[in-house]
């Protein structure tokens, strides 16, 4: 017998994939991802590196991609890129990466999807995501569930 959650059109998870890209001029960068803490990826990054995977549809999401172990030269160049990142099938690399912080030991400010310096580049949600998405995109807000009722 099936129970409620078997019988749900949605699916109780957002999904996430991002695609990540190498310029190895000068060497090769170590790469570290985590989504929420959890390591995705954890290596030397010579190509292109494509990762799938989904976290709790009412949890909040960090997302981090870190670059080290980089040779500086002026000739040269070694770099990770991040080409795309989308939550749910909503952009947020390029659209929306504005949102984000770069951390490097340059102190490079700005908005960037170029990892060119040492250094780790974040993506922050302290909401659920679909919460966010309506926010941030101007819609308004969604209403939150509530326990218990008010007579």
């Amino acid at each position: 017998m099936k129970n409620f959650l078997d019988l749900l059109d949605i699916d109780p998870g957002v999904n996430i994939s991002i695609r990540l890209r190498a310029l190895c001029g000068n060497g090769v960068p170590r790469c570290r991802m985590t989504v929420n803490d959890r390591v995705i990826y954890d290596d030397f990054l010579s190509s292109e590196c494509i990762k799938q995977f989904s976290v709790s549809l009412m949890s909040s999401i960090q997302i981090k991609v870190e670059m080290s172990d980089k040779i500086y030269s002026e000739e040269k160049e070694t770099a990770i890129v991040i080409d795309q990142l989308a939550i749910d099938g909503f952009a947020i690399v390029p659209d929306w990466t504005h949102l984000a912080r770069y951390e490097n030991d340059h102190d490079a400010n700005g908005p960037a999807s170029y990892l060119g310096y040492n250094g780790c580049w974040t993506l922050e949600i302290n909401e659920p995501f679909h919460r966010w998405r309506h926010r941030v995109t101007g819609q308004g807000w969604l209403l939150e569930p509530t326990t218990g009722f008010r007579g």
